[in-house]
């Protein structure tokens, strides 16, 4: 399991453990691995692969946050005919030259699973599977406002939803005004704080901003495609504005419509940025997006250089 969505990564590899192991896994068919413990015994995960489990059908070595010092000792338990038992590696991402990507892709017995965040079909799927599970009904216009405020990361998406689920009780519903309230207080605001911010110009506001997303759980893609979100949006407003709207009918027409505490930020940076630059903003947040999956590049690093770019530029529209 690797990807981006370390949330997710998480999710899976904890199913595959819960199913092949119980829960909590029993002590005589699982182990849990680190890289500190390869770094200290290389051969640690042939040996404990190689190990016969008391009392169970196959016994599971989990090796968790792996990175490319492990492909010596994943390459040697891949040629290792006589390993007895199931290998589960969990990484973050790795792109498609990572030497420990094409080792187990490689191999006739192993398999690498991407994982990334939810968005589109699958993120509208995971909204109504938490909420049908619970016996929550959503309203269609907190279904889109959940749908365009949360993705990126699993774990933090789950969290929110099983938040709302608590508060509207079995049987209970889930409407626009409370979605609003409750995810808008969440770590999810914080990444439309720092769209917000690059849009402004207000680089000290950023930086923060972001370092509060990175503290809390948030990964360098989801951070960008909320940038995204925030910045369709506007150009959305845009070609309202341009049709005939003024700027508060033109925010009025979103869809889901805009946290009202962002109101005034929205409706002030609509009117500064314009189509052009907007359509170029939206290609950079593409590219840096494409960089951080399919490049070596460190993605938290791919993700602070763009979101200074825009700031820059937002900061030079505010003159």
């Amino acid at each position: 399991m690797f990807g981006p969505d370390t949330g997710l990564v998480r999710e899976r590899a904890g199913k595959i453990v819960a199913d092949m192991a119980g829960s909590p896994p029993d002590p005589f068919g699982y182990t849990e691995l680190s890289m500190a413990n390869l770094k200290d015994d290389p051969s640690r995960l042939s040996d404990e692969a190689r190990t016969i489990g008391f009392g169970v059908d196959r016994r599971l070595v989990w090796l968790r946050d792996a990175n490319e010092g492990a492909v010596a000792s994943v390459a040697t338990v891949l040629a290792d005919e006589t390993t007895t038992g199931f290998v589960l590696i969990s990484a973050g991402e790795l792109a498609a030259r990572s030497s420990l990507r094409k080792t187990i892709e490689g191999a006739k017995v192993g398999a690498a699973v991407g994982c990334y965040g939810d968005e589109g079909r699958g993120l509208g799927e995971l909204i109504r599977t938490v909420f049908d599970q619970a016996g929550v009904g959503v309203s269609p216009d907190a279904l889109a406002y959940l749908h365009g405020n949360l993705g990126g990361d699993r774990s933090m998406t789950r969290s929110e939803l099983e938040k709302l689920a608590l508060y509207a009780g079995p049987g209970g519903s889930i409407d626009l005004p409370q979605a609003m309230a409750l995810v808008g207080d969440s770590a999810q605001r914080n990444l439309s704080d720092i769209a917000l911010a690059a849009g402004d110009g207000a680089h000290a506001r950023m930086d923060q901003a972001l370092h509060r997303a990175y503290r809390e759980g948030s990964n360098a893609i989801g951070i960008l495609r909320a940038a995204s979100r925030h910045f369709q949006r506007l150009l959305a407003i845009r070609a309202y504005v341009d049709g005939g709207d003024d700027i508060g009918q033109a925010v009025g027409r979103l869809r889901p419509p805009v946290f009202w505490k962002e109101k005034d930020l929205v409706s002030a940076q609509a009117a500064r940025w314009t189509r052009r630059p907007l359509v170029a903003v939206l290609d950079r947040l593409t590219e840096a997006e494409r960089m951080c999956k399919r490049s070596g590049y460190p993605q938290e690093a791919v993700c602070n250089r763009v979101l200074l770019e825009i700031a820059q530029a937002g900061a030079r529209r505010q003159r």
